[in-house]
């Protein structure tokens, strides 16, 4: 199933995360090559060590974790050094930050 969703998106199997609360979901990820995400909630957060990432809900999850899972390189959103520019400028707003999140959703 994930991977069928990544080729009918054009996605490219290593770079996607697939979001899940078992370990099941866990082995169908890494069975696609893809990495995963548990979100744990009442479940202990030691049976999911298969998972790249675990959390016991969705807003612990922050932009740079899921573009580090993702393998995403900074090329792609910016240099760091544009982003430093922006920071020294004063701006607040991050661009590439908001690209990040349209393209990993």
């Amino acid at each position: 199933m994930f991977m069928y969703a990544a080729q009918v998106l054009n996605f490219i199997p290593e770079q996607c995360i697939v979001f899940g609360n078992s370990n099941s979901t866990v082995e169908a990820a890494h069975d696609a090559c893809m990495k995963c995400v548990v979100v744990a909630s009442k479940h202990p957060l030691y049976e999911f060590r298969a998972a790249e990432l675990v959390v016991r809900y969705l807003d612990e999850l922050s932009v740079v974790n899921l573009k580090n899972l993702a393998d995403i390189e900074l090329a792609e959103f910016g240099s760091g050094e544009q982003e430093a520019e922006m920071e020294t400028e004063g701006d607040d707003s991050y661009p590439s930050t908001q690209v990040a999140v349209d393209d990993l959703w």
